[in-house]
């Protein structure tokens, strides 16, 4: 059954016909990070892809047979560039699919038409434009405005490292299923709490030296940091992010101190609120 998305077309089962059997275009996904793994392609948009891709360039064949447009190549070659690099990027928008939302061409002509209707005055209204909250000193929460539907959201986010007894009693583990579940529990039905396990690379930061370090103190760094970087290279971590959302600010800072209550029962060995730079960095990094 087809259902009507605000940032979308018809969202439908892939895998209803042939032609809407799910493909994914490993070199050409593989290279736009996170949004290459939402993203898929099936039959029937390979074919529409390639029909659109094709139609400017036959036009443009066609124009140079007809008018003799050879002639004239040096001074039209910038718009001829424009042409095919436009022909290339809406076939690109045309291939892929988003499981949950339909033909990702049709998610964009619903997102350009959303950000430039009701514009006053020639002011573009950003849809979940995300900024620092202003009343934050610490900046280690965001605020994302929805400037269309006057919708505010308000975000946090903590990093924790967890851990797992070696022995795993039974009363370790059902103690920290209840904390898990009263953490839950307290977080009421105002604020989303997400869980997100990104797969990183530990970063090596070299020992800053005294300035009257001898000069085979700094030897003897440089081939520690080079032993250290050969190793990470082949080396990774495992990043848990918790992430709340909540429909103010204040109530957030509850439910972040509520949070930490149960992480300092044992629920987690560590956490830490993001804040500044790395908090703006870590949102970029699992959204972008």
């Amino acid at each position: 059954m087809a259902e009507k998305k605000s940032f979308a077309g018809n969202k439908m089962s892939l895998r209803s016909g042939p032609g809407e059997q799910i493909h994914r275009i490993s070199w050409l996904a593989n290279n736009m990070h996170g949004l290459g793994d939402v993203l898929v392609s099936t039959q029937m948009s390979a074919l529409a892809a390639l029909g659109i891709g094709a139609v400017p360039l036959i036009i443009l064949v066609f124009v140079f047979l007809m008018s003799n447009g050879a002639k004239n190549i040096g001074h039209l070659w910038l718009p001829v560039i424009l042409v095919i690099t436009g022909s290339v990027l809406l076939a690109l928008n045309i291939v892929f699919v988003n499981p949950s939302q339909g033909w990702q061409f049709k998610i964009s002509f619903q997102y350009w038409h959303r950000l430039l209707a009701n514009n006053q005055k020639g002011v573009v209204n950003h849809c979940m434009d995300y900024r620092f909250v202003k009343q934050d000193a610490e900046k280690a929460s965001l605020e994302s405005v929805d400037t269309i539907h006057h919708q505010r959201r308000y975000l946090a986010v903590i990093k924790v490292h967890g851990g797992v007894s070696p022995t795993s009693f039974d009363a370790d583990l059902d103690r920290l299923c209840q904390l898990n579940y009263a953490s839950i529990r307290a977080l009421e039905r105002s604020t989303v709490r997400t869980t997100v396990n990104a797969v990183g690379r530990p970063e090596i930061k070299p020992k800053i030296l005294a300035k009257n370090s001898t000069p085979a103190m700094r030897r003897r760094q440089e081939e520690i940091s080079r032993a250290n970087r050969s190793g990470a290279s082949q080396m990774q971590t495992l990043d848990t992010y918790i992430m709340l959302d909540a429909p103010s600010w204040s109530e957030l800072q509850k439910k972040v101190a509520n949070q930490f209550t149960f992480y300092r029962q044992g629920l987690v060995v560590t956490a830490q609120v993001l804040s500044g730079d790395e908090l703006k960095e870590t949102v970029h990094s699992l959204f972008a």
